[in-house]
């Protein structure tokens, strides 16, 4: 009897194994190191760009904003197509946009009536195209290849690539200036190095077949399994599920990205300096700090469940940014104080909703509309990301940082009340073997998901979260 293979362990022709459990994370995180990769390094990126090009505060919304509205184009319909066509397919086409999006990017040449600014913002578009659509293809190819005991840990480790990502920008860019490059050599070098992580998972990529629970998904249908019917059947059935992970994607994305963007203001207390090269050594801290709490998340995820880290973690982020606004004026002059607060706002967004959001869609929502429901939240959280890049910079100049702490909190507590009414209360038994999302209780078949069941368990109170852990 034929073997049953796992979509991203590569098999070579021989039937042996030619790529490790974790040569399959990277992989299947390999759009997640591309992203946080381009959202890090375009900072320092913008740093560099002004040295030699006249910049604009238009310019820096444009090219900041062109790969957030990329994503949402890419989470939505490559989402919608990996349900239509496949997963496999899909995959590969990410990695075409990142990849020509990234290169084009870095050979960008400044013409009259067509600045850099514009041309890297088209790529930027281009690119961010291709690391939307890693957002449900990653969760969802993860999610229906691997068991219900260790789905949500192999999820969560897919997801810390993301982790990854961040810190290589910061490397990149301050080793490039460390190593004497100038500012037009470190921005192009910068802006192409974020095609690597696609170019080196392209074969395995390819060595790919289909899910079977995408197979098995497709041969139950007898039409288009994300046919327009059976997306308004998957809307009526499981639309508050989706507005309980749309929802908190959404207001979580809003804090994450806007946090990101005041790296330099919160490090340029250290004294590491105030020039291109320190600003990229700050970034650098900020990444180590982040970097556990992307460990803990697949650590814990099966230990304290889904909805009780992202309830964790809205707290913290309440908590944490409340402090940093109430005590503003005192820690600018505390900076190592300032730092811990601020750097564990990042360990908690990853210990937290950073991974739950992520996490989430990819098991509760039945096969045929998986990548479709999950490109959705994802670019939920992308347009909160969009929203907060636009509204917490001008906030940031005229009322300063002190309100957008304040403001951040506010978001933080919304994100509590959220979880609370919207994410489902669940554990490892509700999720059905194969992929197909939740069951109904009593049933074995992969795609009678949620129901009356999870219906039940979004409203269940603080008594049923224990029982989410087994």
């Amino acid at each position: 009897m034929e073997r049953e293979k796992d979509p991203l362990v590569v098999i070579s022709d021989n039937g042996g194994c030619v790529a490790s459990p974790v040569c399959a994370v990277i992989v299947a995180g390999s759009g997640f190191m591309a992203d946080a990769y381009d959202l890090f390094v375009i900072n320092l990126v913008l740093k560099c760009l002004e040295q030699d090009y006249p910049q604009t505060s238009m310019h820096k919304s444009i090219i900041a904003s062109a790969a957030l509205w990329g994503a949402m184009v890419g989470q939505l319909v490559l989402g919608y197509l990996a349900d239509k066509f496949g997963r496999r397919i899909i995959f590969l086409l990410n990695v075409l946009f990142v990849t020509l999006g990234a290169l084009l990017s870095a050979m960008t040449v400044d013409v009259n009536g067509f600045s850099v600014y514009y041309q890297i913002a088209l790529c930027r578009f281009v690119l961010g195209v291709g690391i939307g659509g890693e957002y449900p293809l990653s969760a969802t190819i993860t999610s229906e290849s691997s068991s219900t005991k260790n789905r949500g840990s192999r999820m969560a480790l897919v997801f810390s690539m993301q982790g990854v990502g961040a810190l290589l920008a910061s490397f990149v860019v301050y080793l490039t200036l460390a190593g004497g490059a100038s500012y037009e050599t470190t921005w192009r070098i910068g802006l192409a190095f974020g095609a690597l992580p696609g170019i080196m998972s392209f074969y395995f990529r390819w060595q790919m077949h289909e899910t079977k629970a995408f197979k098995n998904a497709k041969e139950r249908s007898s039409s288009s399994s994300s046919s327009f019917s059976s997306l308004r059947s998957a809307f009526r059935s499981h639309g508050r599920l989706l507005l309980g992970t749309a929802g908190s994607w959404f207001i979580f994305d809003v804090v994450f990205y806007a946090n990101g963007m005041f790296n330099s203001e919160i490090t340029s207390g250290m004294g590491l300096g105030g020039d291109r090269q320190a600003e990229a050594l700050n970034a650098i801290i900020i990444g180590f700090a982040a970097l556990p709490g992307y460990y803990l998340s697949a650590y814990f995820i099966d230990r304290m469940g889904r909805f009780s880290i992202q309830l964790m973690g809205f707290s913290m982020l309440f908590l944490l940014f409340g402090v940093i606004a109430a005590s503003y004026e005192r820690l600018n002059a505390a900076h190592a104080a300032f730092f811990a607060l601020y750097a564990l706002t990042f360990l908690f967004s990853n210990f937290g909703p950073n991974a739950t959001t992520f996490i989430v869609p990819g098991e509760i929502f039945p096969t045929h509309v998986r990548a479709t429901f999950h490109g959705i939240s994802a670019a939920s959280g992308k347009f909160g990301a969009a929203l907060g890049s636009f509204i917490f910079s001008p906030i940031e100049t005229s009322a300063g940082l002190q309100v957008v702490t304040l403001l951040c909190s506010l978001c933080g507590l919304g994100g509590v009340v959220w979880t609370w009414m919207y994410t489902p209360r669940y554990n490892a038994s509700d999720l059905a073997a194969s992929g197909g999302g939740l069951r109904r209780e009593g049933s074995s078949r992969a795609d009678d998901a949620v129901g009356i069941e999870l219906g039940e368990k979004i409203g269940a109170g603080v008594g049923d979260v224990g029982a989410e852990n087994e």
